[in-house]
């Protein structure tokens, strides 16, 4: 498999876990909650960082280190799984990101919009958002 398209499903998975994460760390934090898989609040309360899974992640919040665990278990895997010596050059690091991101430069030109979003934040759930 080509090093470019292995990474994109590595980072797929790194994702995936995110925001079964965020989305249980909402639920059990916040009573007005809404949405499926991607979970919602209409108002926030602060903003917190979540890390990316990785062999070197550092977990600063017990919850979250609890939810992550119980889904590698889940799907069988475990953070040793994260290191992969053979592919270094492509190996999953940890990174805290924000759960709640701000929408920069919005505009809407005669139905043209555009923005600005994080790195790792979701352009189609903002405009969901934007829009509903």
């Amino acid at each position: 498999i080509d090093k470019g398209l292995l990474s994109l499903y590595i980072n797929s998975v790194q994702s995936y876990f995110w925001n079964k994460v965020v989305s249980e760390y909402i639920k059990k934090n916040y009573k007005k909650c809404y949405g499926k898989g991607l979970v919602f609040v209409d108002k926030i309360n602060k903003n917190f960082k979540v890390p990316l899974i990785g062999f070197d992640v550092e977990f600063k919040d017990k919850f979250v280190e609890e939810v992550y665990m119980k889904l590698l278990d889940e799907k069988g895997l475990s953070l040793e799984d994260f290191i992969m010596r053979k592919l270094h050059e492509i190996m999953p690091m940890s990174i805290d990101r924000e759960v709640f991101v701000k929408v920069k430069d919005f505009k809407n030109v005669k139905g043209n919009i555009s923005f600005e979003l994080p790195k790792g934040s979701y352009a189609t759930e903002a405009i969901d958002q934007i829009f509903q």
